[in-house]
């Protein structure tokens, strides 16, 4: 490949602490906050010309980023927010860029009166993350994931110098728990949500109220992930963990949280390696008591000697 110059929306030796919700790792040796999909490309085509490895990051809200960072190139989707009504007639349909948060989807459909409102205001991130991880709650509500509202989506691909834009519908993806395939690979730069246009009457309260609920028993007033870990069949990983006694158990500033045991909290000056051996910790004692393994929602980013996820 011929030689291309570095775009100059690249910076070098970034702190990734403040762009995932732990609020830990590395250094990206490489990063950008590209504004369009012509920056995306730029900067891709460079890092290819270079052979070097991409990293995609949303909002950070399910990322454990290495102690050493990234050695390569980051991009972030954090300028990529515009959340657009395309229609509101016998169905709501929102055309969101891949970095929209999804409390920003969420007020749309809550200014509707819609159902979707209410499992969107339980979870962090934005909505490329939540095709990705088929994104969703525990409460029995409807809809309660992603692969209830998504119309379609648009993946940016590409080989060497060559970009290709896919269109898939939602109905061609293959949805599971927290899992979303046959996308990739490449990079979901939109997504097209979608609801029948069927009004609930106090929607906005039934928000508020889960917001407080929420807010009651989970831990927002300190760095995590949400959830870190799924449920497994027939069981809930945050009663498992509870009943063995781990709210509480900490590793440096690494804490099983006092209010909700699924959720480990940055007390404050926490690595990423102090919340990697509580995750371990926490998986070990729960498969000792209970023969069950618990699985992260968690993905692992830059370099890890061990990993067993």
């Amino acid at each position: 490949m011929a030689e291309i110059s570095k775009p100059s929306l690249i910076q070098e030796n970034v702190s990734l602490k403040s762009y995932n919700t732990w609020k830990t790792g590395g250094l990206a040796q490489f990063f950008a906050v590209p504004e369009n999909l012509d920056q995306y490309k730029d900067c891709i085509l460079w890092a290819n010309s270079k052979n070097m490895p991409l990293c995609f990051l949303g909002q950070g809200s399910n990322a454990l980023i290495s102690d050493d960072g990234f050695h390569g190139l980051v991009l972030c989707s954090k300028k990529f927010q515009d959340v657009e009504v395309v229609s509101d007639q016998n169905e709501l349909v929102l055309k969101c860029q891949a970095g929209a948060l999804k409390y920003k989807v969420m007020r749309q459909f809550l200014k509707y009166n819609l159902s979707p409102a209410l499992f969107l205001s339980g979870i962090p991130g934005d909505v490329g993350g939540g095709v990705v991880m088929n994104a969703g709650v525990g409460e029995a509500i409807e809809p309660r994931e992603f692969c209830e509202i998504v119309k379609s989506i648009k993946v940016l691909s590409w080989d060497d110098s060559k970009f290709e834009i896919k269109e898939l519908q939602g109905q061609d993806l293959v949805w599971s728990y927290r899992s979303s395939k046959n996308w990739q690979p490449g990079f979901i730069f939109e997504v097209v949500l979608s609801y029948p246009m069927k009004p609930v009457e106090d929607m906005a309260e039934k928000v508020k109220t889960a917001i407080n609920n929420r807010k009651l028993k989970q831990p927002w007033d300190k760095p995590s992930c949400g959830s870190v870990f799924v449920n497994p069949p027939n069981y809930k990983s945050g009663q498992l963990i509870e009943s063995l006694g781990l709210k509480g158990f900490q590793i440096g500033g690494a804490q099983v949280s006092y209010k909700h045991a699924n959720f480990i909290v940055n007390t404050g000056n926490a690595t990423s390696q102090d919340i990697h051996r509580v995750i371990e910790h926490v998986k070990a004692k729960v498969f000792e008591k209970n023969q069950v393994s618990l699985h992260t929602e968690v993905v692992y980013l830059g370099p890890w000697e061990h990993l067993d996820n």
